[in-house]
């Protein structure tokens, strides 16, 4: 949109109102004179990481899942798989790894020779 708030040309006005995406990354915006920080700004993605846009906390609604995961118990035969039955859970230790080199978690944890969680942060 221009300054006015119109969309210009063949431009369509879009939201990402319902839409469910996910945070890729949280970035502290500091103050106009290079103070502390005022907010926080978080992308999110709505396509598996091919693109992510950046939105205040004002402008997000967070949900947290009941469950991370799900197991699935299918029944297969020559002709078709049956879902029976999908049991969700949730991972709550260890904690995933942090990969400094993107600035995001890795979706797994790395242990160390004790079963110990490595902690890179």
């Amino acid at each position: 949109p221009n300054s006015s708030g119109q969309c210009i040309g063949k431009d369509h006005r879009f939201s990402f109102r319902n839409e469910i995406g996910r945070v890729v990354k949280v970035v502290d915006v500091p103050d106009r004179n290079g103070g502390d920080t005022i907010h926080q700004a978080f992308e999110v993605t709505f396509n598996d990481n091919r693109t992510s846009y950046v939105f205040s906390s004002d402008e997000l609604h967070h949900l947290a899942p009941e469950a991370n995961y799900e197991v699935w118990f299918v029944q297969r035969n020559r002709y078709e798989k049956i879902v029976r039955k999908r049991k969700g859970f949730r991972v709550t230790w260890p904690r995933c790894t942090f990969d400094t080199i993107n600035e995001r978690f890795f979706p797994w944890a790395m242990l160390d020779s004790n079963g110990n969680p490595i902690r890179q942060r």
